[in-house]
Protein backbone atom coordinates (compact mmCIF):
# COMPACT_ATOMS: atom_id res chain seq x y z
CA UNK A 1 0.00 0.00 0.00
CA UNK A 2 1.40 3.61 -0.62
CA UNK A 3 -0.63 6.72 1.07
CA UNK A 4 -0.13 10.27 0.53
CA UNK A 5 -0.97 13.37 3.01
CA UNK A 6 -1.84 15.83 0.78
CA UNK A 7 1.22 15.69 -1.71
CA UNK A 8 3.38 16.31 1.42
CA UNK A 9 4.47 12.90 2.41
CA UNK A 10 4.33 9.28 1.78
CA UNK A 11 3.53 6.05 3.90
CA UNK A 12 4.62 2.67 2.09
CA UNK A 13 3.62 -0.49 3.84
CA UNK A 14 2.80 -4.26 3.44
CA UNK A 15 0.62 -7.29 5.00
CA UNK A 16 1.77 -10.31 5.66
CA UNK A 17 -0.92 -13.18 4.69
CA UNK A 18 0.58 -15.61 7.08
CA UNK A 19 -0.53 -15.84 10.77
CA UNK A 20 0.19 -13.70 13.24
CA UNK A 21 -0.61 -11.40 10.39
CA UNK A 22 1.16 -8.24 10.56
CA UNK A 23 1.97 -5.19 8.64
CA UNK A 24 5.93 -3.81 7.92
CA UNK A 25 6.58 -0.10 7.70
CA UNK A 26 8.48 -0.12 4.40
CA UNK A 27 9.02 3.89 4.03
CA UNK A 28 7.63 7.05 5.65
CA UNK A 29 9.21 10.36 3.67
CA UNK A 30 7.73 13.57 4.29
CA UNK A 31 9.14 16.05 2.00
CA UNK A 32 11.60 18.96 3.66
CA UNK A 33 9.84 21.89 3.29
CA UNK A 34 6.61 20.18 5.50
CA UNK A 35 8.81 18.41 7.89
CA UNK A 36 7.77 19.62 11.46
CA UNK A 37 4.30 19.99 10.62
CA UNK A 38 3.13 16.24 11.89
CA UNK A 39 2.85 15.06 8.32
CA UNK A 40 4.31 11.54 9.40
CA UNK A 41 2.45 11.49 12.61
CA UNK A 42 -1.03 11.52 10.65
CA UNK A 43 0.81 9.33 7.90
CA UNK A 44 1.04 6.87 11.22
CA UNK A 45 -2.12 7.76 11.45
CA UNK A 46 -3.66 6.53 7.91
CA UNK A 47 -1.47 3.64 8.19
CA UNK A 48 -3.13 2.20 11.43
CA UNK A 49 -6.68 2.58 10.63
CA UNK A 50 -6.01 0.86 7.20
CA UNK A 51 -4.50 -2.44 9.30
CA UNK A 52 -7.28 -1.57 12.07
CA UNK A 53 -10.01 -2.29 9.00
CA UNK A 54 -7.56 -4.85 8.10
CA UNK A 55 -7.91 -6.35 10.94
CA UNK A 56 -4.07 -6.51 11.76
CA UNK A 57 -2.70 -5.40 15.18
CA UNK A 58 1.01 -6.27 14.57
CA UNK A 59 3.71 -4.22 13.31
CA UNK A 60 7.26 -4.32 12.20
CA UNK A 61 9.95 -1.91 11.02
CA UNK A 62 13.74 -1.09 11.01
CA UNK A 63 13.95 2.54 11.31
CA UNK A 64 16.74 4.72 9.46
CA UNK A 65 18.89 6.32 12.54
CA UNK A 66 17.39 10.16 11.59
CA UNK A 67 14.24 8.67 12.69
CA UNK A 68 14.59 7.52 15.85
CA UNK A 69 13.42 10.22 17.91
CA UNK A 70 10.57 10.69 16.15
CA UNK A 71 9.06 6.74 16.73
CA UNK A 72 10.20 6.79 20.37
CA UNK A 73 8.20 10.31 20.69
CA UNK A 74 5.52 7.70 19.32
CA UNK A 75 5.98 5.20 21.76
CA UNK A 76 8.64 2.78 20.24
CA UNK A 77 10.35 0.73 21.76
CA UNK A 78 13.37 -1.07 20.23
CA UNK A 79 13.99 -4.80 20.51
CA UNK A 80 17.37 -4.85 18.84
CA UNK A 81 19.52 -3.62 15.55
CA UNK A 82 20.11 -4.98 12.60
CA UNK A 83 23.16 -6.40 11.54
CA UNK A 84 23.53 -2.53 9.75
CA UNK A 85 23.03 -0.99 12.89
CA UNK A 86 19.46 -0.07 12.36
CA UNK A 87 16.60 -0.10 15.27
CA UNK A 88 13.72 -2.78 14.90
CA UNK A 89 10.24 -2.91 16.35
CA UNK A 90 7.77 -5.60 16.52
CA UNK A 91 4.65 -5.36 18.47
CA UNK A 92 1.15 -3.67 18.57
CA UNK A 93 -0.21 -0.32 17.75
CA UNK A 94 -2.95 -0.22 19.92
CA UNK A 95 -1.52 0.33 22.51
CA UNK A 96 2.10 0.41 21.41
CA UNK A 97 3.95 -2.25 22.77
CA UNK A 98 6.76 -4.60 22.05
CA UNK A 99 5.93 -8.73 21.68
CA UNK A 100 8.19 -11.29 21.90
CA UNK A 101 9.98 -11.86 18.87
CA UNK A 102 8.54 -14.47 16.49
CA UNK A 103 12.00 -16.89 15.32
CA UNK A 104 10.96 -15.72 11.72
CA UNK A 105 12.01 -12.15 12.85
CA UNK A 106 14.76 -13.30 15.28
CA UNK A 107 17.53 -13.98 12.42
CA UNK A 108 17.08 -10.39 11.42
CA UNK A 109 17.67 -9.04 14.69
CA UNK A 110 20.59 -8.27 17.25
CA UNK A 111 18.65 -8.40 20.60
CA UNK A 112 19.19 -5.84 22.96
CA UNK A 113 19.71 -6.58 26.91
CA UNK A 114 17.44 -5.66 29.05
Amino acid sequence: FAIDYEMKGFIFFTFTTREPRHCTLRHIFVLERYRGQHIASNLMELMYDKMNRAGVERLRFFADLPSVQFYEKLGYEWHGTSKTGLPFFYGTINPIAKLELPKAQQRFVSILEA
